[in-house]
């Protein structure tokens, strides 16, 4: 799993132009366009991509890691909204040539960068460090909890 992280954005810091993201009944794997690969993983890769004209995030899984897309899959249905987890704008199977063997795909609003790569990259602060570190324990309560849904326990 690529962890993802972001800052909530201010209401008087968002860029000029950004539009909002469509509902998730709008994206359609059909219309799907993979751009440049984002990270691999030990169960698929994740790669930058395209819906009309709104940048997601793509996980792929090869053929022979389908229940592991399964899991996944049903994971993001069951753990619901919340504003300190990646939205998963929904996934399913997806034939890349006549003939060839199916990938499964999850499509993701696309955050900042992977956050092992930020980590990295970037020296950052106490209070950046304290944020970071509270939004994801806050993602991680809200899938351990029980509260409007089943407990959801993991690997990583």
């Amino acid at each position: 799993m690529c962890f993802c992280w972001r800052m909530k954005p201010n209401k008087n810091n968002l860029e000029s132009g950004q539009t909002p993201l469509p509902p998730p009944e709008e994206y359609s794997i059909d219309k799907l366009k993979l751009c440049s690969m984002i990270g691999q993983g030990r169960y698929g890769s994740v790669w930058h991509g395209l819906v009309d004209d709104q940048q997601v995030a793509v996980k792929v899984f090869p053929p022979h890691h389908r229940n592991y897309f399964l899991n996944e899959h049903e994971l993001y249905k069951i753990a619901g909204e919340n504003s300190n987890l990646l939205k998963c704008f929904g996934g399913g199977e997806r034939c890349p040539s006549p003939g060839g063997l199916s990938d499964y795909i999850l499509i993701f609003s696309l955050e900042q960068e992977c956050l092992q790569e930020y980590l990295k990259n970037h020296t950052i602060n106490l209070t950046v460090l304290c944020r970071m570190s509270l939004g994801i324990a806050k993602g991680l309560a809200h899938l351990h909890s029980d509260l409007s849904k089943p407990c959801i326990a993991h690997r990583d």
